[in-house]
């Protein structure tokens, strides 16, 4: 007998009509409103008066299990009796704009790819168009927070989104993540210069601007400066990710000019094995196979220098993320 498991979809105010595979493998969730009633959009009044369903809307979700996810859903309709006319209305659902293909959910976890990454790698690493992409990015550049549903900041992050390689069409995106470890973005401003940053964070309200604890951010000094302006007294650091970037480009630098000397130094014999290490010289040694360490040995007895560089970037990685064990 197969063994069944619960995963929750995270979407409020919803019944899970009924679940199928589709033939490449994806998950198709058809879902109907448990919510009652819409505001007619030619008065703004209630109206509980049912009229029917709207057409099927697909939207894609969150993955699950590997597996793309869409939830189809039927909007309900509702006549309103006080206009002349009784015209009729669909319910708006808060867990998905009305002219997106996507639920929020899934446009905030794409937001979150985005972060120090391209439209492209993403684009590819999700199966979504890169126009796809950079049109869900469009629908939430913005120069201003929603902070009614928000009590406390904690930890904000300023991270950019590259829309293609290079520094020409880059956008901010600013982030909170709660005592819980969770991340919600909070605006994606439209360029990645200081002025829009510092406007944002300047006009956080009071409230929720005392609750800031740290600003976590990249080596760039418009963001730093930006954060130290507008948030005087709160402390600001840099992202780790950031940091182990560049120890890591350091020692693929040392990598490639060892190569060279050694190319010039050894034998063509002695020299072939060492070539076509790249991967395994960027991966961690606790990571590696036995075999895979005893291919980088030869390497370290011609370099001493890679040797040491490798090591100390161990030592660092532990520093930076000390559960990771290495």
């Amino acid at each position: 007998m197969p063994v069944l498991i619960q995963l929750p979809l995270d979407i409020p105010d919803v019944e899970v009509l009924s679940t199928e595979f589709r033939p490449d493998g994806a998950l198709l969730i058809k879902v109907e409103s448990t919510r009652q009633g819409a505001c007619c959009r030619r008065c703004g009044r209630e109206t509980h008066h049912f009229h029917g369903y709207d057409r099927p809307l697909q939207l894609r979700h969150l993955p699950m299990l590997e597996r793309q996810v869409s939830l189809e859903i039927r909007p309900k309709r509702y006549r309103c009796l006080h206009c002349a006319g009784r015209p009729t209305t669909t319910q708006r659902c808060d867990w998905y704009e009305p002219n997106s293909p996507h639920t929020k959910a899934f446009e905030r976890w794409v937001l979150r790819c985005l972060v120090n990454s391209t439209v492209a790698d993403v684009s590819h690493k999700i199966g979504l168009r890169p126009d796809a992409v950079e049109g869900l990015l469009g629908r939430w550049v913005s120069t201003t927070g929603d902070w009614s549903r928000l009590t406390t900041l904690e930890t904000l992050g300023i991270d950019e989104i590259a829309l293609t390689r290079g520094h020409e069409n880059d956008v901010a995106v600013i982030s909170t993540r709660d005592t819980q470890g969770q991340v919600s973005v909070l605006a994606v401003l439209p360029d990645r210069l200081k002025a829009p940053v510092k406007a944002f964070l300047e006009v956080i309200p009071a409230p929720l601007k005392a609750t800031i604890q740290t600003v976590c951010t990249d080596m760039y000094d418009g963001y730093t400066n930006a954060a130290y302006e507008a948030l005087p007294g709160v402390m600001v650091v840099v992202d780790r990710f950031h940091v182990a970037q560049r120890y890591h480009d350091g020692v693929d630098q040392l990598r490639k000019q060892e190569l060279q000397r050694l190319q010039q130094e050894l034998p063509e014999v002695e020299y072939e094995p060492l070539k076509g290490l790249l991967w395994l010289v960027r991966q961690d040694w606790t990571a590696l196979s036995e075999a895979e360490q005893d291919r980088l040995m030869p390497l370290f007895r011609h370099s001493s220098a890679l040797e040491q560089a490798y090591c100390w970037r161990q030592v660092l990685t532990g520093i930076f993320n000390p559960k990771s064990g290495s």
